[in-house]
């Protein structure tokens, strides 16, 4: 996640007692080793408005983390990722910070993946969405893997400060897979999704709501697998209609599809 900060790793490494003294001098001694990762240099690009870190290594509440992102409610900018001991462990939930008076709150972790008291599973790709005259939401995943996931949502009336309680999306629909939906000059919202099968399928949809997210209708695939497997799209508007998917492939390029 590139909120990570950078750090330094030591290592110690103890010389073997039966070594001569000629080997770089190592008999009976420890000698450190500094190593650090490499600098994080600043993106220069017109789009990028800031970069900074929303919490230091040190402070890392959980060993890792993935998927980040980002949204703006009423002027306050909300971040969201999921984080665990490792992605696919059943111990990873989503995670939130606010960003309020110049700096990052504490991360919180606002839901996981518990079912009941037997059963628990990961939590997946969370993204923020802002629908204008709406509350603000979080789409997020449950499920042992991608190919059994199902999509839930919950929503904030104060900027991310509290949430809902979790709801269930409709069976066929998944909610954004990982890129954020868009909304339309008409209100209508577009957000991007994609399913993996057990059989090894990507495919890629387009799910819209007419009426900010209360309702939702699928697309249905916009790929053929057999030709690209496609998932994780994200929707691009140049407006005046034309819009344009970029989704990952199985094939190794970025595969593009557009709007009539």
């Amino acid at each position: 996640m590139r909120f990570l900060p950078l750090f330094a790793c030591i290592l110690f490494i103890v010389s073997c007692k039966d070594k001569p003294k000629d080997e770089a001098n190592i008999n009976d001694e420890a000698i450190e080793e500094t190593f650090k990762l490499p600098e994080v240099k600043p993106i220069e690009h017109p789009a990028v408005l800031t970069q900074e870190f929303v919490y230091e290594m040190e402070d890392a509440l959980t060993p890792e983390c993935h998927a980040s992102t980002v949204e703006v409610s009423n002027g306050v900018v909300i971040a969201s990722w999921f984080g665990g001991t490792e992605e696919k462990n059943k111990d990873v939930g989503i995670w939130v910070s606010r960003k309020t008076d110049g700096s990052w709150s504490t991360p919180v972790e606002v839901v996981n993946g518990v079912q009941d008291e037997d059963t628990r599973y990961p939590c997946w790709n969370p993204v923020l969405f802002k629908p204008q005259g709406g509350p603000l939401y979080l789409f997020y995943k449950v499920g042992p893997s991608p190919q059994e996931w199902w999509g839930l949502y919950m929503t904030s009336d104060d900027d991310g400060k509290t949430w809902s309680e979790p709801i269930d999306l409709p069976k066929d629909i998944l909610g954004p897979i990982k890129n954020q939906p868009i909304q339309l000059a008409d209100g209508t919202i577009l957000s991007p999704s994609s399913v993996e099968t057990k059989s090894g399928d990507w495919t890629i949809h387009l799910e819209t709501s007419t009426d900010n997210g209360k309702t939702w209708t699928t697309s249905g695939p916009l790929n053929d697998p057999n030709e690209f497997g496609a998932i994780q799209p994200v929707v691009l508007n140049y407006g005046n209609g034309k819009l344009q998917l970029l989704s990952r492939t199985k094939n190794e390029v970025v595969s593009e599809n557009w709007s009539n």
